[in-house]
């Protein structure tokens, strides 16, 4: 997993976007080899173009996100994001410990847990 920080340094230059979409596609085709899918078979349950997703895992193009996520469907795989602080943070050094017993509250209210 990268961090926000990592992802700024390494790609400053590029779109973040497509940075995210160069990971997902990453996973995509490793599932994809590991459950043993075919793209031909992959096309069939996602309704992408199997030159699609060709073209996708040899790097030659780059998907909408919409694209992946019929692929991540298919897979049935799911993506999770996670915000959290920088360990070096100035501003975690203002909350007080009340705020902070808020924040992860409400957090949670907004995004539930899932074990």
């Amino acid at each position: 997993m990268y961090t926000f920080e990592e992802m700024k340094r390494e790609h400053a230059a590029h779109d973040m976007v497509d940075y995210i979409s160069e990971i997902l596609i990453t996973e995509i085709c490793a599932y994809r080899e590991i459950f043993s899918v075919s793209q031909r078979d992959l096309s069939k349950l996602s309704g992408v173009t199997q030159p699609l997703i060709s073209n996708m895992e040899n790097g030659n193009k780059t998907p909408k996100l919409q694209t992946l996520a019929k692929l991540l469907d298919a897979l049935e795989l799911d993506v999770e994001i996670k915000v959290i602080p920088r360990e070096k943070n100035d501003n975690l050094e203002k909350l007080d410990q009340e705020k902070l017993k808020k924040m992860i509250e409400l957090s949670s209210r907004i995004i539930p847990k899932t074990d």
